[in-house]
């Protein structure tokens, strides 16, 4: 298997992403944000663009998603979603 292409965005682009990822921060709690990192939030956010994901909303939700014990994932609000949910979440336009 061969290197990844590294993925390249234009600077509208970079600005949402920026954008996003300080939107993503403000909306923790104090005591999520002591069990987070931006770097984290900006790594999912990153993935999700190299994807081709440009809507705030679904770029902002990418990020804010915590992985659960029993598969699910947990969005920061509390809200389970099972991963067939996320996959619809993220192909559907």
């Amino acid at each position: 298997m061969g290197p990844k292409k590294p993925a390249y965005f234009d600077l509208g682009t970079v600005a949402l992403l920026k954008e996003t990822l300080d939107d993503a921060w403000a909306s923790l709690r104090p005591e999520q944000r002591a069990g987070m990192s931006r770097t984290l939030l900006a790594e999912r956010i990153l993935k999700s663009a190299a994807l081709g994901e440009r809507d705030r909303e679904r770029l902002l939700d990418a990020a804010l998603m915590l992985p659960c014990v029993s598969g699910e994932i947990e969005h920061v609000s509390g809200a389970v979603l099972s991963p067939s949910m996320i996959f619809r979440t993220v192909t559907d336009d």
